[in-house]
């Protein structure tokens, strides 16, 4: 803890996610939620989404995820587009 101010995220930006991942070496964190996955700084800003990527399990977890130790790969099981597309 740097200081003790709260910093306060607007519940329409950061919906409560089902999972998330604390990147510790890159001062951010990953959240899970319906299928996607964003990236947040401490600041409670929006880094990125993964809006091209759609987790195969509705209701990911960190089981579902592995990051490598230097933090700069994400692998997970995703749907291929074609399924996307035909919905299954």
């Amino acid at each position: 803890v740097r200081d003790s101010k709260i910093i306060e995220v607007s519940r329409t930006e950061f919906m409560i996610p089902s999972a998330f991942i604390f990147l510790y070496e890159n001062h951010l964190f990953l959240t899970f939620r319906n299928q996607t996955v964003a990236v947040w700084n401490f600041r409670g800003e929006l880094v990125t989404s993964f809006e091209d990527h759609l987790l195969w399990h509705p209701d990911c977890n960190t089981n579902n995820i592995y990051i490598t130790i230097d933090q700069e790969l994400i692998i997970s099981y995703c749907k291929s587009e074609e399924t996307q597309e035909d919905g299954q």
